[in-house]
C-alpha cells in the first residue's frame, strides 16, 4: 500500500511539473504569437503604405444595381472611397466573411464603401445586395475593366479610391484574415480621414 502511495505522490507531482511548464510554454508561445501578430501588421501597413499606386479607366462603363450605366468618376466624385473587389468565383465563405465585416463597420465608414464585382448573372449582384441589406454602393463590372496585379490573382482585394480615380492602398485578401481585413479598415479610415 506505501508503494502505491509513494506512486501515486510521484505521478501527481510529475503531472504538476509538467502542467506547470506546459502553461509556462503556452504563455511563452502566446507571447511570441502575439509580437509576431504585432510585426505582421507592421509591416502589412508599411507595404500598404509604401505600395505602387494605379488608375481606375475614366470612361469605363459600370453598372449600379438596377442596371443603370455609369462611370466610375460619377460614383467617386469628391470624396476618397474605399472599394472592395471580387468576383462570383469568390469563395463563398469568404464573401459572408466580408459582409459580416463591412455591415459591422460604423455608419460613417460604410457609406464610402464601394463594392465592384464582376459577374455575368444579374441575380447574383441582386442577391449580394440583399445581404449586404442595401447598405453599402455595389456595382457590377466587365471582367478586364481593371488593370492591376490583383485582377490576375483571383483573390478578392481591397483598395482606396481617391478623387482622381487613384487605386491606393491596395490589400489583397489571400487567407480571409477577419483580424487583418478589419486593421486594414481601421488604419485606412485614418489615413484618408473618413468622418
Amino acid at each position: 500500500m506505501r508503494i502505491l502511495y509513494i506512486v501515486l505522490t510521484v505521478l501527481l507531482l510529475s503531472t504538476s511539473i509538467l502542467l506547470y511548464r506546459s502553461n509556462r510554454v503556452l504563455k511563452n508561445n502566446n507571447a511570441t504569437y502575439n509580437v509576431a501578430l504585432d510585426r505582421t501588421r507592421s509591416n502589412f501597413l508599411v507595404n500598404i503604405l509604401n505600395g505602387e499606386s494605379f488608375n481606375l479607366p475614366k470612361q469605363a462603363v459600370i453598372y449600379d444595381i438596377s442596371l443603370k450605366t455609369t462611370t466610375f468618376k460619377e460614383i467617386v466624385d469628391s470624396r476618397s472611397k474605399v472599394m472592395f473587389r471580387m468576383t462570383d468565383r469568390t469563395c463563398e465563405s469568404c464573401i459572408k466573411e466580408f459582409i459580416e465585416i463591412i455591415n459591422g463597420l460604423p455608419v460613417h465608414i460604410k457609406q464610402n464603401v464601394i463594392i465592384l464585382v464582376t459577374s455575368e448573372n444579374p441575380k447574383y449582384l441582386f442577391g449580394l445586395n440583399e445581404t449586404l441589406k442595401n447598405t453599402v454602393s455595389l456595382f457590377r463590372i466587365d471582367s478586364g475593366c481593371i488593370n492591376n496585379p490583383a485582377e490576375h490573382t483571383n483573390a478578392p482585394y481591397f483598395s482606396v479610391v481617391t478623387p482622381e480615380l487613384g487605386l491606393k492602398y491596395l490589400y489583397i485578401s489571400d487567407n480571409n484574415d477577419a483580424g487583418m481585413i478589419r486593421y486594414y479598415f481601421k488604419n485606412i479610415a485614418d489615413l484618408i480621414d473618413i468622418e
